[in-house]
């Protein structure tokens, strides 16, 4: 996915997502490590990765939803946990398991570069989901964002007869 986002000098904020492949994705430009859009040079391009989440306290309150986004320096640790969640096994059986049968503690940490101090995301070893009634409401929420997913690819392309599509 990519981001348009307004420059934080400009009063900053999202603008636009756009999906890989979109036609209307804006032209940019390099300025220094910026992707500055072309015919807007108020906003940037970020490539981002993003998860769409349930967040529980430490007592396992449900405490709504969520998206974390991941770009820039976050890529490299989102894809890191992409492949972790693609491996994830459930203890004792040689399955591999959904992304939804396990719960990820999230937190942050301080680091330098070149560019300054940063805050990255890190995610937490999965632990399988053991109660019934949030597995149960994980699965829901995982159809959903599923279900999201195809209806945005149905509305830019439709699907033939002789033409599947697996997400």
């Amino acid at each position: 996915v990519k981001i348009q986002w307004r420059m934080r000098d400009q009063g900053g904020g999202f603008v636009a997502q756009f999906n890989p492949g979109d036609p209307d994705i804006p032209k940019t430009h390099k300025v220094e490590y910026e992707n500055v859009v072309t015919d807007d040079p108020s906003t940037v391009l970020q490539d981002t990765i993003q998860y769409v989440c349930r967040v529980f306290d430490q007592d396992c309150v449900d405490l709504g939803m969520a998206i974390i986004s991941c770009s820039r320096s976050q890529l490299k640790v989102a894809r890191v946990f992409n492949t972790r969640m693609a491996n994830a096994k459930i203890p004792g059986l040689k399955v591999v398991a959904p992304p939804f049968a396990f719960t990820y503690a999230l937190s942050t940490v301080m680091e330098k570069n070149d560019r300054g101090t940063f805050y990255s995301f890190r995610f937490g070893a999965g632990e399988p989901i053991a109660d019934a009634e949030m597995a149960g409401e994980t699965i829901a929420l995982a159809r959903q964002v599923n279900d999201i997913q195809i209806s945005q690819v149905q509305e830019e392309e439709p699907v033939s007869s002789t033409t599947s599509t697996a997400l």
